[in-house]
């Protein structure tokens, strides 16, 4: 068996949500052009345990990981590497656990303000953030994300990394 482009092994079927997480835990590590944009540059060596490249060992593994009950029922977690051991590198089955997204943005606001420009919704407070560019690649590079992501979110109407994609004139607005 051949590994991905990412150095994971696929050797079982998962459904899709449990592949996705794999996959990108995989490619936040490993995508060097990832780690460029501004988003990706917090992934700079970090790398997965040895038997987390395997998809079987890490579909087991996760099953007593602390959240997992509320990932698996739909909630929206994230599988997070240093909140429980802070600055680890390492994605492995001692050092994860799952966060809701906001305790996540929030405990990596506290680690990286300068990246952190989300809006954080807590209890019924909500903040609107804008931002506005010169040029979708701008947009893009602020975002993470590849050009084409903020020019086919735009098309279609969708958010692209939780922002609206509008144009202003001839900028690029990203509102929340």
């Amino acid at each position: 068996m051949n590994p991905n482009k990412y150095g994971g092994f696929a050797d079982c079927n998962v459904d899709k949500r449990m592949y996705a997480l794999w996959f990108q835990m995989l490619r936040r590590c490993y995508d060097t052009g990832q780690q460029k944009r501004r988003r990706g540059r917090t992934y700079a060596g970090c790398s997965v345990c040895p038997g987390w490249h395997y998809l079987s060992v890490f579909a087991e593994d996760i099953k007593r990981i602390e959240g997992y009950d509320r990932w698996a029922n739909g909630e929206k977690m994230v599988l997070d590497k240093d909140s429980i051991c802070k600055g680890n590198r390492i994605y492995s089955p001692d050092k994860c656990r799952f966060l809701s997204r906001d305790d996540s943005l929030r405990e990596m606001n506290g680690r990286h303000p300068s990246i952190t420009e989300k809006a954080i919704e807590s209890h019924k407070v909500r903040y609107k953030i804008e931002r506005v560019f010169d040029s979708e690649q701008e947009a893009a590079d602020f975002l993470g994300v590849r050009h084409c992501s903020v020019a086919s979110c735009y098309r279609r109407g969708a958010k692209c990394k939780g922002f609206t994609i509008t144009r202003v004139g001839a900028k690029m607005d990203l509102g929340e």
